[in-house]
């Protein structure tokens, strides 16, 4: 196990995190590898490498990525590696954005013709062979963001507006708890009438401020909220 990772471009520290194995024990197995002629990352030519690893995050696939992104897949796994993603994560991700190339080519699909759409339909006919994971709507969903970024799809159509200061902020924790948290859309929507009352009780039809909030305010927040609680009780 130790060395098919360190084969794979991780790093000491990073195969000791995979496999629960210190650094040091880690190192000695490399370090005998190595002596014994066994061959190792660092012996590996470029054109191997470029087959079982992506760039020097070490996200292997099992064979190279098919279809109109592939040409995208390592930038998209260092993309995701300027942004901090956890090593599972990052996995996660580059493995989704691979599979979702290899079913646009399947079926017959452009690149720059790429939409929000697309996304829903792989991942409902993906359903039909494999158990959905929490974070694969989010996986895609950074992947169009990063096409995006390098104008290889346009960008998303979108509606515009003239929302409260409130509303803003929702929509900008609604974003976060879905690509930074990867949680479920129900979740979300059972969070949204909470953060929104909530920062009506503060600010009102205001500014908002997230820097002014104290917790102070948030057990205002509860007490009102128990209080009004109460009275329906009665």
């Amino acid at each position: 196990m130790i060395l098919d990772l360190h084969r794979q471009g991780l790093s000491v520290s990073a195969i000791a995190r995979e496999s629960g194995i210190d650094r040091k024990t880690v190192r000695k197995y490399i370090a005998r590898a190595r002596g014994s002629g066994l061959r190792t990352a660092q012996a590996a030519s470029g054109g191997d490498r470029s087959l079982h690893s992506l760039s020097r995050t070490g996200h292997a696939l099992s064979r190279p990525p098919e279809g109109p992104v592939a040409s995208y897949i390592v930038s998209f796994a260092d993309w995701l590696v300027g942004r901090g993603y956890a090593l599972v994560s990052l996995r996660n991700q580059v493995r989704m954005a691979a599979d979702f190339s290899k079913w646009i080519w399947q079926k017959g699909i452009e690149l720059s013709d790429i939409s929000e759409e697309h996304p829903r339909r792989y991942l409902l006919a993906r359903a039909h062979d494999r158990r959905p994971k929490l974070g694969d709507k989010a996986a895609l969903r950074h992947l169009l963001i990063f096409l995006r970024s390098q104008n290889a799809i346009a960008e998303e159509r979108k509606v515009e507006y003239d929302l409260s200061p409130v509303e803003q902020h929702v929509l900008a924790y609604e974003g976060y708890l879905r690509d930074a948290r990867a949680l479920a859309l129900e979740t979300v929507i059972n969070y949204r009438p909470i953060v929104r009352d909530f920062l009506n009780f503060r600010f009102g039809s205001g500014e908002v401020s997230l820097a002014q909030l104290r917790a102070v305010d948030v057990t205002q927040f509860v007490q009102q909220k128990v209080s009004r609680l109460n009275m329906r009780r009665a």
